[in-house]
């Protein structure tokens, strides 16, 4: 159980959707980078997963949450690699690109988070989900 939650810019209104499918998922992580689109969240009883566009279809995954706080990195990019874009509402900053995945890897956090009120096991996140 859990919302979406993102900015439309058309319609100048923030858009809440209620218990999305995948396909609803799929469609928002595939909307960004077109438009104005570069990031949405999904409200759950467990907490917050922010999903933020990156360059190279990748995005930067946050969570906030019962079970702690941190970024979703990459295992296999180590410490100390190079570094991509990532697109905000006004800026452009630069990340490491071991802290953002591929969005078909924050497909399937969202719908595990989405189906199950938990993060999945066996990632490898920053912070206190570390």
């Amino acid at each position: 159980m859990g919302k979406i939650r993102y900015f439309d810019y058309e319609k100048q209104a923030d858009i809440e959707i209620p218990n999305p499918s995948a396909d609803d998922l799929r469609n928002r992580i595939n909307a960004l980078g077109k438009g104005n689109d570069t990031f949405f969240g999904i409200s759950t009883p467990s907490g917050f997963l922010g999903i933020l566009e990156a360059s190279e279809g990748r995005v930067r995954v946050t969570f906030d949450g019962n079970e702690g706080v941190g970024i979703l990195l990459d295992p296999s990019y180590p410490k100390g690699s190079r570094e991509i874009r990532v697109l905000g509402d006004t800026e452009v900053e630069t990340i490491p690109i071991r802290v953002t995945v591929t969005k078909e890897t924050a497909l399937e956090v969202c719908i595990y988070l989405l189906e199950n009120g938990k993060l999945p096991s066996g990632l490898s996140w920053t912070g206190t989900l570390s």
